[in-house]
């Protein structure tokens, strides 16, 4: 495994780009921008990239994509001073992503345009610093953890995007598993953390959450918040110290046949709060009688 990095900006598979100016990183190769910025327009598979420092490589600069292509990362996408891979086309990234420990609001992975994350997200140690921001009809498949300190999400979501796993809140106040918001959804569990208002998954403007919602271990540390128009169809309530499903704010659940009522804690704060049992759309069909006067 070799530490490897730009040496002027341009596309990822020009050699002279790269340190030593006559090859490009492999697949165990940890690759930083160093300052630059890195095009990829073709499949590309390193062990990881990074905009930290490192050896003789500084922080700062950054990848991007706009092509229809496979970038893989087993060691990650890892933010430092700026964000680390933006990709604004059908492309796809997989491993996981890290938010910045050292400069608020990097991102380890910011995806629009329909592309695609196969894999975790992480917060980091700042405020604002995401594992993954998905707008645009982005998609993740993985797991989302908060990251150390408040407003750190696991992962971002806006503009009709979908985070397809699960979700873990903190240990600070405010560092939830994964933000939802936009009309993006969350489809899988969540998790409250043990911190103050450390939800696994907090809904807001539109935001929806289908799956299991576990309270944390901090009171009111829950599993999903919903509030300003979002739903939750929650498919199981678990109450710990903190409750499984809160609501706020005009909130909306759909309740399942799992769970009741009783399980969902609805705030003091003013707002319009509705809770419905679900039931099947779906109804038998009858056949209407066939009278005599018009039987063949």
């Amino acid at each position: 495994m070799a530490l490897r990095y730009l040496i002027g900006t341009g596309d990822v598979s020009d050699p002279t780009k790269w340190d030593g100016g006559v090859s490009v990183p492999g697949t165990v190769d940890d690759c930083y921008a160093n300052g630059f910025t890195g095009t990829i327009s073709a499949n590309f598979t390193v062990n990881s990239l990074n905009t930290t420092e490192s050896g003789a490589a500084a922080a700062g600069g950054g990848f991007t994509c706009a092509s229809a292509v496979t970038i893989t990362c087993a060691g990650g996408f890892r933010a430092g001073s700026t964000t680390c891979l933006t990709i604004s086309a059908l492309a796809t990234a997989i491993g996981d992503s890290y938010g910045s420990m050292t400069t608020v609001g990097r991102i380890g992975l910011l995806i629009a345009g329909f592309g695609v994350q196969q894999g975790n997200s992480y917060g980091g140690a700042q405020s604002t610093a995401y594992g993954t921001s998905l707008t645009t009809g982005a998609v993740q498949y993985g797991n989302a953890t908060a990251g150390s300190v408040g407003f750190s999400y696991g992962s971002l979501l806006a503009s009709c995007s979908m985070l397809v796993g699960d979700s873990f809140g903190g240990s600070a106040t405010n560092a939830h598993g994964a933000s939802i918001g936009g009309g993006a959804a969350h489809v899988g569990d969540s998790h409250g953390g043990s911190g103050a208002a450390t939800h696994g998954t907090f809904l807001s403007g539109g935001g929806t959450h289908y799956g299991r919602c576990y309270g944390g271990s901090a009171a009111n540390a829950y599993g999903t918040l919903v509030n300003t128009g979002s739903i939750c169809i929650p498919t199981l309530i678990v109450d710990s110290t903190g409750k499984g499903l809160t609501l706020a704010n005009d909130g909306f659940v759909i309740l399942q046949g799992v769970t009741t009522a009783a399980q969902v804690n609805v705030t003091a704060s003013a707002g319009r709060y509705l809770i419905e049992r679900g039931t099947s759309i779906l109804r038998p069909f009858i056949r209407p009688p066939i009278y005599p006067a018009f039987a063949s």
